[in-house]
């Protein structure tokens, strides 16, 4: 954590170019992580929309059921509208997932 907070106040001293594809918050935060601790590169880190398939093959989401079907009881649209600002907001928009858990 010390560690990205160094290379955010670096960047502030020093700007850099920020690249949608080689250089973007995944992979920045990805670069923050122990060379030995890095899992390979997946193209799923810099295509939007494919994360949640590649934390689920790595155990990072876990559920019974097949990815396919958990992503589409994942659909959290309504319960947000319904949740609006309740205290509780994050328990209500997972509540009606069947298998939803996070790994620790």
């Amino acid at each position: 954590f010390m560690e990205y907070i160094a290379t955010i106040n670096q960047l502030r001293e020093h700007p850099r170019f920020y690249n949608v594809l080689t250089t973007n918050c995944t992979t920045s935060i990805r670069g923050q992580i122990k060379p030995a601790d890095r899992r390979p590169l997946d193209w799923r880190l810099v295509a939007n929309g494919h994360m949640d398939e590649l934390l689920f093959e790595r155990g990072v989401i876990t559920s019974r059921l097949p990815f396919a079907e958990f992503k589409k009881r994942s659909n959290i649209m309504q319960a947000g509208k319904a949740a609006d600002l309740a205290p509780d907001y994050s328990d209500r928009i997972r509540a009606h997932i069947e298998g939803y858990e996070i790994a620790p």
